[in-house]
Order: C-alpha cells, then structure tokens, then sequence
C-alpha cells in the first residue's frame, strides 16, 4: 500500500540543519506539481475540499467509521473557516483501507481522541484509484483508496459525484 509520499517526509526532515527550509520548499513544489498534474484525473469533490480547506491541517477528528458490508468509509470532522467546518467525508467504494498508528498497528478501527487533529494530509491517484491519507497529531495513519466520495455538511447540503449540490 502506497503511503504519504510527499509532505510526509518532510516531517523527517532534521529542522536544525541550514538547508533544511530549501528542503521543506522543494518537497512542497514537488507535491504541488504533483497535485496540478491529476486534478483533472481525481475526485473532484476531494480536490475542491483538499485545497479550499488548506489541506484539513489542524483539522479534529470525530470519528472514523469503515463499513466493510457497503464498502465504505466515513471520516466526520470539524475545522476551521471555509464550508467544510463541520462535514462528514464518505469515500465509496474503497479498495484498500488502512488505519493505524506510526509504531504499527494497521487494519484497526480508530476512535480518536476529540483534541486530535490531522498535521499533514496528502491526496492522489494511483493505480486508477484516488487517495487520502493522513497523519495525526496523536500518531494515527490513516491510507484509503477509493473510487468517489461525497461530502456531507452539518446541515445536510451534499456535494455529489457530479459536484452538484
């Protein structure tokens, strides 16, 4: 499974060394070059949320939810400004899903504390299938591999796989 390729590593990056911000600057080019390349190939209800929603950093989970019989997985959450503040993302018809935490626990289902927020967060598109995964402040990785998603709002507007309302 294809983890957080681009913004995760610069959490490895050694902050103290003199070239580390050129280092943080590439890898952030390098994923936006990246992210121009397959925006019209992805979702585009995921991409129009990722980039209106600065990449949901500092974003607080409220619960994780995979249903195994339906094929889906649901990630509701609350954030600050823009109209994704109090939403619940529905990733359809998931191929791979992966919910663990960084020293290893993968394929568990995650009630996360209410005060964890995701710190790095990068979308894609790989193998024909489009991806989120994130990171947390708690140490929670989360990779899934979807076809559609849909984005609900606290009160009730839905944006659909036709980017309708």
């Amino acid at each position: 499974m294809k983890k957080l390729q681009y913004i995760y590593k610069i959490d490895y990056i050694d902050y103290n060394k003199k070239h580390s911000s050129k280092i943080i600057q590439k890898k952030y080019s390098e994923y936006y070059e990246y992210l121009e390349k397959i925006s019209q190939t992805i979702d585009p209800n995921l991409y129009e949320a990722y980039i209106k929603s600065d990449r949901f950093h500092d974003y607080r989970l409220k619960r994780i939810k995979y249903n195994t019989c339906k094929n889906t997985l649901s990630i509701s959450f609350c954030g600050r400004g823009c109209e994704y503040r109090n939403a619940i993302i529905e990733f359809k018809n998931v191929s791979k899903c992966s919910i663990g935490y960084d020293f290893g626990d993968d394929d568990i289902i995650f009630e996360p504390d209410w005060k964890d927020c995701i710190v790095l967060c990068e979308i894609g598109f790989y193998n024909g299938k489009n991806y989120l995964g994130f990171s947390t402040a708690y140490g929670v990785v989360l990779d899934v591999y979807f076809e559609n998603v849909q984005i609900k709002f606290k009160n009730s507007k839905i944006i659909n796989e036709n980017n309708e309302i």
